[in-house]
């Protein structure tokens, strides 16, 4: 097991301070072998009061994201560069009315 007991939030998050995270998005796989692990994740979140964006796609398997030859793939690019480029405009928008009062 290492220097670490096996539930430490070295190893897991769920085993870790989850209060006062800020929003998280996760891309999962229905056949993601973290699945149990993920959900549990996620309802301790929700628990805490923090916000998941929960990304479920049917079928898909542990970093079915990098296989970029899959549709579900380029489809959860789009969607990281969507929500990206939202958080990047809404931080510039921050700046600018910071800067401009």
């Amino acid at each position: 097991g290492g220097p670490h007991p096996l539930q430490s939030h070295r190893g897991s998050p769920i085993f870790g301070d989850l209060s006062g995270l800020p929003p998280v998005t996760l891309f999962i796989g229905s056949d993601e072998i973290f699945l149990p692990d993920c959900i549990a994740l996620r309802d301790q979140i929700r628990a805490r009061g923090g916000y998941i964006d929960w990304c479920e796609y049917p079928g898909m398997f542990h970093v079915w994201p990098a296989v970029t030859t899959l549709p579900e793939a380029r489809a959860a690019i789009a969607q990281i560069k969507s929500q990206l480029g939202r958080m990047v405009a809404a931080e510039d928008d921050s700046l600018t009315s910071q800067t401009a009062g």
